[in-house]
């Protein structure tokens, strides 16, 4: 009987750790110390940008920000998105210009 309920503890210690070590491992890698700031925008063309972003990712411009230390947006808190790599798109975008720029 001894034998039995020792099993179990043991078959529980090692599931819980089990537990423990897994959703340890599944933290997300969030900058902690370093505070995201909304750089103002004073430039026409980052507007646009961010104007492009906004309405190409349905969000709202007040969930576009660019980081100039970065020389990146970044879009509704997590996806990030290069300077070059949305003026590459900005530029590809003839249709987007068509309806958007009149």
């Amino acid at each position: 009987m001894k034998k039995i309920f020792m099993k179990r503890q043991i078959n529980m210690l090692l599931l819980g750790s089990i537990g423990f070590l897994s959703f340890q491992g599944c933290k997300k890698d969030v900058k902690t110390n370093e505070i995201i700031a909304k750089t103002n925008i004073t430039s026409p063309s980052d507007e646009k940008l961010t104007k492009f972003l906004a309405i190409t990712l349905s969000t709202t411009e007040d969930k576009v920000i660019y980081v100039e230390k970065d020389k990146e947006f970044i879009i509704n808190g997590w996806f990030h998105k290069s300077l070059e790599s949305v003026q590459n798109q900005y530029n590809a975008a003839n249709e987007y210009k068509a309806n958007y720029e009149k």
